[in-house]
């Protein structure tokens, strides 16, 4: 279901969708907008993503790890 929502741009971004939508191949206004709308959120998301992504990288990183082989080896390994 669409949401109606207001927003404001610049003077010169209105004037130049004014001009070219037609010329673009869309049938209004509108679906310009929301094509507009729906590529930066897409953009977004994928740059979203990829902070995310760093940080959890970061955070595995930094978090300690136990070595695993200290308890198959042992004090007496080598006397085994």
């Amino acid at each position: 279901m669409m949401t109606q929502a207001k927003f404001q741009i610049d003077r010169e971004y209105y004037e130049f969708i004014k001009a070219t939508y037609k010329l673009l191949d869309y049938s209004n206004y509108s679906e310009y907008m929301r094509t507009a709308i729906k590529e930066k959120i897409k953009a977004d998301r994928k740059k979203l993503r990829s902070i995310k992504k760093n940080q959890a990288i970061e955070r595995i990183g930094n978090a300690g790890y136990e070595n695993y082989f200290n308890s198959l080896d042992g004090e007496d390994f080598e006397n085994r």
